[in-house]
């Protein structure tokens, strides 16, 4: 079977990286979302947004830490992934989310012309699910 996706959006907020610690070793996280812009206008002659869960593993994880902030376009490959899991209210819950495999830089250097972070909008959803939900898919 063939799951692959190709995606390019904004950062909607800055990069963090994180570490999950297992007994023996620290594995080094990112997660974030991008923002994709959608090709036709809306009524009010907007450019619609739909926003993207994604989270990257290791060394992809630090290149997207190390040169990418808030705003900045960037390419993403990797493979799209669902898990169900019980929120905190013991709901059951579905996260659908992008592995990220590969990163690419694209549009133009950091800083230099990134959107201003008030400019982009951020979606009024649920709260990211746990990292489990995540940490069962690592690479």
């Amino acid at each position: 079977m063939l799951n692959v996706i190709t995606m390019s959006g904004r950062l909607t907020q800055s990069p963090t990286l994180q570490i999950k610690k297992t007994d023996d070793k620290e594995i080094k996280f990112l997660r974030f979302s991008i923002a994709c812009q959608r090709n036709y206008k809306e009524p009010d002659g907007s450019y619609g947004c739909d926003f993207f869960d994604c989270i990257a593993w290791r060394g992809t994880a630090e290149l997207i830490s190390n040169h990418f902030e808030k705003g900045q376009e960037l390419i993403i490959k990797g493979e799209l992934k669902t898990s169900i899991y019980t929120d905190k209210d013991n709901n059951k819950r579905k996260s659908v989310f992008i592995n990220v495999e590969q990163v690419y830089f694209a549009g133009a250097k950091k800083s230099s012309t990134a959107v201003p972070a008030e400019k982009i909008p951020i979606p009024d959803d649920d709260a990211a699910p746990p990292l489990d939900v995540y940490l069962d898919d690592e690479n």
